[in-house]
């Protein structure tokens, strides 16, 4: 008996479209400020706008666990020779480095209830890059 070597051209082919797909769709990525830093129970929290609907916009808080192996990464505008003016580049940082204040895009897997960050790519307010601690608050004004 022998085989049409088309047909399973076509199979792998239909497997190596499909595959990747189905990997991706484990992972999710939300965008908005950090509003929460737990050390202790190594979680970040931001605040996502949700959907806008005509005279109410929602807001989500959602909260992600970050281990050791979470990619964490500053981006910021940067001159690199060879390259453009005002180009994104992005600073490798340790998996504690996110702050209350800055925005970050985060990349996450659900495990059960709670989603596993995968990798954080933030970015500080002007001027912020390199204080250590949270963000000032704004300025109180004098009564």
């Amino acid at each position: 008996m022998r085989t049409n070597p088309n047909r399973w051209a076509i199979a792998l082919g239909t497997v190596l479209l499909v595959a990747p797909a189905a990997w991706a769709a484990d992972s999710v990525e939300h965008s908005g400020s950090v509003t929460a830093v737990d050390p202790a129970r190594h979680t970040i929290t931001i605040e996502e706008m949700g959907p806008w609907h005509p005279g109410k916009t929602s807001v989500k808080h959602e909260v992600f666990a970050v281990t050791p192996e979470t990619r964490v990464a500053l981006a910021r505008r940067q001159e690199v020779p060879g390259g453009y003016h005002g180009q994104w580049t992005e600073q490798a940082l340790p998996a504690a480095a996110p702050r209350v204040g800055d925005f970050a895009t985060v990349t996450a897997r659900r495990e059960g209830s709670r989603l596993q960050a995968t990798a954080v790519v933030l970015v500080r307010p002007q001027g912020s890059e390199h204080r250590s601690g949270p963000p000032e608050g704004p300025a109180k004004s004098g009564s």
